[in-house]
């Protein structure tokens, strides 16, 4: 993902993540926001949280104060509308990257992609989202990055890195640990 991220297309694009709920689509999204390489290509970084159930305006104005928050920018004290615009001025001809976490629709996503400046820069998007149809739509010429259950075996390692138990108590650790069915999750949890 880091490196579809990265690479020299100069078309802005959308990278999705998609999966079941507590597989680690936004702890793998936080992980790549923060990679050395991602912070290094991209001046501009911003991460919004999208919020359940709003319209559209509500949806572009949070997007909107999300990301002057993440650039660090203060707010003006002027209309709320002003808060988009203020954003696109910013990202105008600038190479970024934008987390939409947690996208469930794909008004959503067509919403807060339209929102954002289409600029030659190389600028990209990142979403997570659980719905597949969301995931292979919000850009057709790159496939989503579809997270699988662990293994019990991954599941097992995870597990005994989060949880110390006694050595008389691994066959019940072990039994507690296949229970969480490969969702990190529930083994974290």
């Amino acid at each position: 993902v880091v490196s579809l991220l990265t690479t020299n297309n100069e078309d802005r694009s959308v990278i999705s993540v998609v999966g079941i709920g507590g597989i680690g689509k936004t702890t793998l999204a936080r992980k790549i926001y923060h990679h050395g390489v991602v912070v290094d290509h991209f001046p501009h970084r911003a991460w919004v949280s999208v919020p359940r159930n709003c319209n559209s305006n509500a949806l572009l104005e949070d997007a909107a104060k999300q990301v002057l928050s993440s650039l660090k920018l203060e707010e003006n004290d002027n209309v709320e509308a002003s808060r988009m615009t203020r954003v696109r001025d910013v990202l105008k001809e600038k190479r970024y990257l934008l987390v939409l976490d947690n996208i469930s629709t794909m008004e959503e996503c067509d919403t807060l992609k339209k929102a954002f400046p289409v600029t030659a820069s190389g600028s990209r998007i990142l979403l997570t989202t659980r719905d597949n149809t969301v995931a292979s739509q919000a850009d057709r010429y790159n496939p989503p990055h579809q997270l699988q259950l662990q293994t019990k075996e991954e599941s097992w390692q995870l597990f005994t890195q989060v949880v110390h138990f006694p050595p008389i108590d691994r066959f019940l650790a072990k039994e507690i640990s296949e229970k969480c069915g490969g969702l990190p999750q529930a083994i974290l949890g």
